[in-house]
């Protein structure tokens, strides 16, 4: 299997601790991935992508690690758990096929079937996450989720239907990524005479989180990935404003597993 194939598994089976609702430690995401790896059956994709030149392999392989595939990945994985109508696989169709005029995958090649390619890459790696994760998912507790992310996607096919380039977007997201990075970059301490700062590395020291009613202790990583909404208690003084600091600076330095090339924004 090539690095985009198991890229794109790797996506899906990041997804898990959101569509399960529980939390995952990376190495069970890890371990998921490599099971479903095993299992992906993707032969079209992997025959279209060998007949792909190097330059055309790196632009897909920088796209597929991009939060702007990986939302489209959590729209089919939740999408197949409720049935794949027609009318949501189209969305996702078309979201695939503008981001490839967008980021100008191909430099030579033909759209509708790059489009192809990819849409089966994801769908393929979504069963194949599916089949190798070791439970079964509520198809109740998709509702929500899915109306939820049917009408986002309409308002993404929308929106990338009126965008002519992403370069000026993305070099905008750089620059606040880069911002937000130097903003918190250091520890801020209480002083009465005068603002003081150091390196997170020479004081800050991890936090044990705990789920309400386990007795297992997590790190941030699993805790954030686990829900797409994520409210941390603890008593004054305790790091949470810290926590949230190191968070978002760890984040615009794309340290956090799967949530590479996001913008951060703290707010408070």
């Amino acid at each position: 299997m090539g690095i985009i194939e198991t890229a794109v598994v790797r996506s899906a089976a990041g997804f898990l601790p959101v569509i399960a609702k529980k939390v995952y430690t990376r190495t069970q995401v890890n371990r998921i991935a490599r099971n479903a790896s095993s299992i992906l059956v993707a032969d079209s994709p992997t025959r279209f992508l060998e007949s792909l030149g190097t330059e055309q392999l790196r632009l897909i392989q920088d796209f597929v690690s991009s939060p702007q595939f990986g939302n489209v990945v959590l729209q089919a994985f939740i999408f197949s758990l409720k049935g794949n109508r027609d009318e949501d696989r189209a969305e996702v169709r078309a979201q695939l096929r503008s981001h490839i005029r967008h980021e100008d995958l191909l430099i030579e090649g033909d759209l509708f079937q790059a489009t192809d390619m990819l849409e089966e890459l994801v769908y393929s790696s979504v069963y194949a996450v599916l089949s190798a994760a070791p439970e079964k998912f509520a198809r109740k507790d998709l509702v929500a989720n899915s109306s939820s992310l049917a009408a986002a996607a309409a308002r993404n096919s929308e929106l990338l239907a009126r965008i002519v380039n992403l370069n000026a977007i993305n070099s905008f997201a750089s620059k606040l990524r880069s911002q937000v990075k130097r903003r918190h970059g250091k520890l801020s301490l209480p002083s009465a005479v005068k603002s003081t700062s150091v390196p997170y590395e020479d004081l800050y020291v991890r936090p044990n989180l705990r789920k309400e009613g386990a007795d297992r202790t997590l790190s941030v990583e699993d805790a954030i990935s686990a829900n797409m909404r994520t409210v941390i208690l603890g008593d004054p003084g305790a790091g949470k404003s810290t926590l949230a600091g190191k968070l978002v600076h760890d984040l615009a330095s794309g340290k956090v597993a799967t949530l590479e090339s996001q913008v951060p924004i703290m707010l408070g």
